[in-house]
């Protein structure tokens, strides 16, 4: 059985898309645009709008299941129902890493590696996995 639609309804439905998408393609362009990381934003739509985030104010992304925790500098941070493979999938090339099943950590946070934790200028430590212990040693160092 097929629902009757209302034509208002549906130009509206239409209309938001489409301003979303118009504003995600925007925000895509102007990160191209942009030369540096430090001045690029990582976008995130959410229920109740779209939120930036400056690449420079995030120190590290950890992750809860399907859900990410993205940690700001200034001590925030803020939930996302992105899951970690979009995070390192779109941040590996802007100076950010996954070294541990549950962690990215933006290079420009980081104060020390000590034995198999990051320490972050915040002095949290972030866990290195045995098995990236080589990859994230070698991108550390800037290989």
């Amino acid at each position: 059985m097929v629902k009757p639609i209302v034509e208002s309804e549906l130009e509206e439905a239409l209309s938001r898309v489409q301003s979303q998408l118009s504003t995600g393609i925007q925000n895509a362009l102007q990160n191209l645009e942009v030369k540096s990381p430090e001045e690029q934003r990582l976008v995130l739509p959410t229920q109740s709008g779209t939120l930036y985030f400056p690449l420079k104010e995030i120190s590290h992304i950890e992750s809860e299941r399907n859900y990410s925790f993205i940690h700001l500098s200034a001590g925030r941070k803020e939930l996302s129902s992105k899951n970690p493979a979009y995070f390192d999938e779109i941040l590996e090339d802007k100076g950010f890493m996954r070294c541990h099943r549950s962690f990215l950590v933006n290079r420009d946070s980081i104060s020390a590696l000590k034995a198999e934790v990051f320490v972050l200028k915040s002095v949290l430590q972030i866990p290195i996995s045995r098995r990236k212990k080589g990859e994230v040693m070698e991108w550390y160092n800037g290989g």
